[in-house]
């Protein structure tokens, strides 16, 4: 069925994938859209890495509310950072017809910035990518729970309210046979599956 097949799609790239079980009960986007059809193809951003503060953030949530938004915040140093931004990136181009829109926010300091491009430059991200210039901004921890620790990852709602951030529970997945999934990974495709099948 449609739903399963995205859920496959979605854990082929996340991390840990082979360790995660399909079921009937996965959602998938678009379910609430007829036939299941992409709303729209927008352009691709150029993946330019750009000076970015925590008003930056804010403004991207606002240009993008109707859509479900994902942030994505990483530092060079990060134990696999660069297949961990290009499978958020692989979310994007293969979701952001369905409404989804990742930004890549890298909170290194400014000796770290061409290390940080040469990354995104090799991977081809393409998604929009952010240098953070003011880490020690109050919104960042109050908004997007943020405290100065990578990886970390925040979802926002069509609504443009959060919904969940790195820490937060998960939802409880059922897998084939009806069995508990107990894979992160699994959960957090679930998680960002059913936000995008809201219409609002």
């Amino acid at each position: 069925m449609r739903a399963t097949a995205w859920a496959a799609a979605w854990a082929a790239v996340a991390a840990l994938a082979a360790g995660c079980g399909g079921g009937e009960k996965t959602p998938g986007p678009g379910a609430n859209r007829p036939g299941g059809q992409p709303t729209g193809a927008p352009k691709l951003p150029t993946g330019e890495l750009k000076d970015g503060t925590a008003a930056d953030l804010d403004a991207f949530l606002k240009d993008n509310k109707s859509f479900v938004v994902l942030y994505e915040f990483w530092s060079v140093g990060d134990p696999g950072a660069a297949d961990r931004v290009a499978k958020v990136d692989k979310h994007y181009l293969e979701n952001l017809g369905y409404g989804l829109r990742t930004a890549a926010v890298c909170v290194d300091d400014p000796g770290k910035r061409a290390e940080a491009e040469k990354l995104l430059k090799d991977k081809d991200v393409r998604a929009a990518n952010f240098f953070l210039t003011d880490k020690a901004a109050p919104g960042l921890a109050e908004k997007y729970g943020f405290a100065g620790q990578t990886p970390h990852q925040v979802v926002f709602a069509r609504s443009g309210d959060r919904v969940w951030k790195t820490g937060d529970p998960l939802p409880q997945v059922t897998g084939p046979g009806g069995k508990a999934e107990a894979s992160p990974e699994r959960k957090f495709q679930v998680l960002v599956f059913q936000e995008l099948d809201k219409t609002k």
